[in-house]
């Protein structure tokens, strides 16, 4: 198949509240949890939110839409079983080291495109019809990493439009070196291509935006206004990441009847319950050392000296 990225597709995740005070908000939405849980799921919505307002403020849709867009769909802090609500293990491990990075390399490393935290007889199932089969962060870290030996610094604007919003790419029909290949073929013909926001730029850009954000939590990657890199203090957590990418989706939604009765609560159960798990190698590849924490732009500055010092020379 030959590469179009023009075919454009906006695959959107859940939009989560304030993901920028997540340093804030991760410990008092566990904290919360460890208090009430286990707990009858018929008591838990009118609990969570009574507990919560105590730390947050705000009316009652902004704490619902914690527990809802965050707690729940996003981060997977929580699950049901046979009408009870326990906490996940991603969230005890989190309660156990505090290590929140760690926290965010599990929510990313066991995202997937099509999920169970959106709606089910619209998004997901629009997704399925256009067969939409895509790991978005093990894709960019491995394109990242593909990118830094090529030394090519990737601008937001070329990873939005080639990768996150690209139809042929959402399916899983296209390889990192296609899509490096092309980028680099427009680069040359000046060609700067940009995701649609003519519509309105949140509702074009917004779900791009968000899992930037969402990946920069893991501390696995780095970003300015213009460009995105990773960390490479990170090696161990990446690879795992590039790793996993050609394994099959962990839930293949199209085995669904979406006809069937109570469907919709059958998919955010089975897809709650596999969402907050952790593995045994995940527990053991996620660990955040100070020496991963500590992020001067000598990654990004060493590429731009070798991407400049290439130019001068081929002149």
């Amino acid at each position: 198949m030959s590469f179009n990225p023009d075919i454009q597709y906006r695959c959107t995740i859940i939009r989560g509240k304030s993901i920028s005070r997540m340093d804030d908000y991760l410990p008092v939405y566990a904290e919360t949890l460890n208090e009430i849980c286990p707990i009858p799921s018929k008591d838990f919505d009118k609990t969570f939110d009574k507990n919560l307002s105590r730390f947050i403020k705000g009316d009652g849709k902004t704490i619902k839409n914690h527990r809802t867009e965050n707690v729940d769909k996003l981060l997977g802090m929580y699950f049901e079983k046979d009408g009870i609500i326990y906490i996940s293990e991603r969230t005890k491990k989190f309660l156990e080291d505090n290590d929140q990075p760690a926290f965010f390399k599990s929510v990313c490393f066991k995202f997937q495109q099509p999920n169970g935290s959106q709606k089910i007889q619209t998004t997901t199932r629009e997704k399925i019809e256009n067969r939409i089969n895509f790991k978005p962060y093990h894709f960019l870290l491995s394109l990242l990493k593909t990118a830094a030996t090529r030394k090519i610094i990737l601008t937001k604007n070329e990873v939005a439009y080639y990768v996150l919003n690209a139809l042929q790419v959402l399916q899983g029909k296209i390889s990192i070196d296609e899509v490096l290949t092309a980028i680099e073929a427009d680069r040359v013909k000046g060609i700067e291509n940009k995701v649609d926001t003519s519509r309105n730029y949140a509702w074009g850009y917004q779900h791009i935006n968000k899992q930037f954000d969402l990946l920069e939590l893991t501390n696995l990657i780095r970003k300015d206004g213009k460009s995105i890199w990773l960390n490479l203090r990170e090696t161990s957590s990446i690879e795992l990441f590039i790793r996993d990418l050609s394994r099959p989706l962990a839930i293949d939604f199209s085995k669904y009847d979406f006809d069937e009765k109570f469907i919709e609560k059958k998919i955010k159960v089975e897809w709650q319950q596999y969402f907050g798990r952790k593995s045994k190698l995940e527990h053991e590849m996620f660990f955040t050392s100070v020496h991963g924490l500590h992020f001067p732009l000598i990654n990004k500055l060493e590429l731009e000296y070798e991407c400049s010092y290439r130019n001068r020379k081929s002149n």
